[in-house]
């Protein structure tokens, strides 16, 4: 398998990836590029560490680590231009 393959990501909406949120891992990519392609533009959300921020404590903590949170920062930084799109593209990871 090619190192860039995109055989190990699903394609899932953003209704799916917010029912996902803190259950399974999920990859968040600009909707115009390629997940795992040679410069890799989408990054991973695992599981674990989001439901462990969700369950916290302090309350910045779980606002930091809520879906809307995470993807209106992930979009403030990486969706802004025509040719990485505007909006977030989500891929399920499987293992």
């Amino acid at each position: 398998m090619n190192q860039f393959s995109t055989a190990r990501l699903t394609r899932i909406t953003k209704a799916a990836a917010r029912k996902l949120w803190g259950k399974k891992d999920i990859s968040l990519c600009p909707c115009k590029l390629m997940p795992d392609g040679p410069w890799r533009p989408n990054i991973d959300v695992f599981a674990k560490e989001i439901s462990k921020k969700l369950n916290s404590k302090y309350e910045s903590e779980r606002h930091d680590a809520s879906f809307n949170s995470v993807v209106n920062n992930f979009e403030w930084y990486n969706c802004q231009m025509n040719e990485t799109g505007y909006y977030t593209a989500f891929y399920l990871i499987k293992k």
